[in-house]
């Protein structure tokens, strides 16, 4: 029982010596929702969001939130699907180009640092129910 608990106290600590803080959320469209999720995130180190419906007609710049590094996969076609992940800056989070799949189009992957130097892989993945 103590071995349980002293390894939740360390996966708490993975990063930067502090507990990790996650949000997830199906967005069914992000954009007009940006005001609502940078006010949900606050204080959060890894946000994900499924069905952000994000395009190449949308810019980095209306997507952005202070403080985090935004990884995006956006929808080639149709408006369905797709996802973005949100990083604490502090976390030095880098794309995972090893780990993107063309065959399963609503993913995208990073790595981050943690206290150790080691990398952890993040990655946020939609699974439409109608493919």
């Amino acid at each position: 029982m103590n071995g349980k608990i002293e390894q939740k106290k360390r996966d708490q600590k993975l990063i930067q010596g502090r507990a990790v803080k996650c949000f997830y959320s199906n967005a069914n469209s992000v954009i007009s929702k940006m005001d609502e999720l940078r006010h949900r995130i606050v204080g959060c180190n890894i946000v994900g969001i499924a069905e952000s419906w994000t395009t190449s007609d949308i810019s980095d710049a209306e997507l952005h939130t202070e403080g985090m590094n935004m990884f995006r996969c956006d929808r080639k076609s149709g408006i369905d699907g797709v996802v973005n992940l949100y990083v604490d800056e502090s976390l030095n989070a880098s794309l995972c180009h090893a780990m993107i799949n063309t065959e399963f189009e609503d993913s995208i992957w990073c790595t981050a640092n943690t206290v150790g130097k080691e990398k952890i892989l993040i990655g946020v993945c939609y699974h439409s129910p109608g493919k």
